[in-house]
């Protein structure tokens, strides 16, 4: 009986292992842990049946012609570390399902159409070192909670709709190696003083928006400091 048992458990596995899932006509198994398909003239949407693979790792569809909306299943992918999905024709908004994506440490959703805001909690994917959106549509304010992507070390929010002011709380983000906030043209305040506590900052954008007031003379203590962009 015992060895009946184990039979199945292995038939079973075998069945489960073989299980595919199809996405723009390829064929990918279930355990797949890396897809990379930049560059690969795709079109069409990205199918909520991506999610079936729960231990997909990387997922690379940068720089194709992919259309509608990013599926809210892909919340689900908590297996993520890398996600790219830039330089497509994405609509719609960042889903909030993503803000479950625990493990992911680089997104890139830049160079598409996306709208709406950036989540208030979005320091819950607090392992993220690279966090690129620019060149979207997106709008309200920059979300002081960043500071809680403790490992975060480029932020690249620049050519969207933000307003508000840059928060003070981005001073917290001691890994941050480069800042870009430039083109977002309702962006106002100053430049917080907080931002000359970041000890490991190589390059600073703020230039084309709505900030007033004068750069702050600590920035000449920023001894890692290289590039410095910013107009009034």
């Amino acid at each position: 009986m015992k060895n009946c048992v184990v039979l199945v458990i292995l038939l079973f596995s075998a069945h489960v292992l073989s299980q595919t899932v199809t996405l723009f006509g390829q064929s990918f198994l279930i355990t797949t842990t890396q897809i990379n398909l930049n560059s690969s003239s795709l079109t069409g949407s990205i199918q909520a049946t991506i999610a079936s693979l729960q231990l997909l790792a990387l997922l690379r569809l940068d720089d194709n012609s992919l259309v509608g909306t990013i599926p809210t299943e892909m919340g689900t992918m908590q297996t993520l570390t890398e996600l790219r999905l830039n330089s497509n024709q994405i609509i719609g908004t960042i889903p909030s399902q993503f803000l479950e994506l625990t493990n992911l440490n680089q997104l890139f959703l830049n160079n598409n159409q996306l709208s709406g805001s950036i989540y208030t909690n979005i320091g819950a994917l607090s392992n993220m070192r690279l966090f690129s959106v620019h060149t979207n549509q997106l709008s309200q304010t920059i979300p002081p909670n960043f500071s809680n992507m403790h490992s975060l070390e480029y932020l690249w929010l620049f050519d969207n709709d933000f307003t508000g002011t840059i928060p003070t709380e981005l001073g917290l983000l001691s890994s941050l190696i480069e800042l870009r906030v430039e083109m977002a043209y309702s962006l106002s305040g100053t430049i917080p003083i907080e931002i000359t506590n970041l000890p490991n900052i190589n390059f600073f954008y703020s230039f084309s928006n709505s900030l007033g007031g004068t750069i702050p003379t600590q920035i000449g203590k920023m001894n890692l400091l290289t590039t410095l962009y910013a107009n009034f």
